[in-house]
């Protein structure tokens, strides 16, 4: 797959269906900043997905690494605040099914 295709199927992934906006009981910004990492995280692994030259894979690890940080860190901070809403509970359950490298 060439990386223009690559980075389209990504940006494709990044990209918010009204379906997947929170709800306003759930629009603190925290909430929404997990899931936006939780979409960079899915991004990054479908761009990782499809690169095949090799610094374009080295690129690729760097990304879905960083933003799995992010994700987690973002996560822990809501743990910490004591976040318990159902739109995070339903991120914290994709998180565990989240890609790998």
């Amino acid at each position: 797959m060439n990386l223009a295709r690559a980075l389209d199927r990504a940006a494709k992934a990044l990209r918010l269906r009204p379906k997947d906006v929170l709800s306003k009981d759930d629009a603190t910004p925290l909430v929404n900043e997990i899931e936006i990492a939780r979409r960079e995280w899915h991004s990054a692994q479908i761009y990782f997905d499809s690169v095949s030259e090799p610094a374009l894979v080295d690129h690729a690890i760097y990304m879905v690494e960083a933003s799995q940080k992010k994700y987690c860190y973002l996560l822990r901070q809501a743990r910490q605040q004591n976040i318990h809403l159902p739109s995070l509970e339903r991120i914290i359950r994709r998180g565990q099914n989240a890609p790998t490298v």
